[in-house]
């Protein structure tokens, strides 16, 4: 999905030990910046976003499927 988005170009290596290289598009590295914030916001926000995880368990155990 990544690759067909235009996020990385994916190139395979021949040889003996077959290798596949992955490397972002200059689309891809513009992303950077967003998810940059998006993890301070999780960083920030952590304890909470727990505490909701926990409060949607409930007495279940388990979180519904929707969640």
């Amino acid at each position: 999905m990544l690759e067909r988005d235009g996020l990385i170009v994916r190139t395979e290596r021949p040889g003996q030990l077959r290798w596949v290289e992955y490397e972002l598009t200059q689309v891809g590295r513009s992303l950077l910046g967003p998810m940059d914030v998006a993890c301070e916001w999780t960083r920030v926000h952590w304890d909470e976003l727990l505490d909701a995880r926990e409060a949607a368990v409930g007495a279940t155990g388990q979180l519904s499927e929707a969640g």
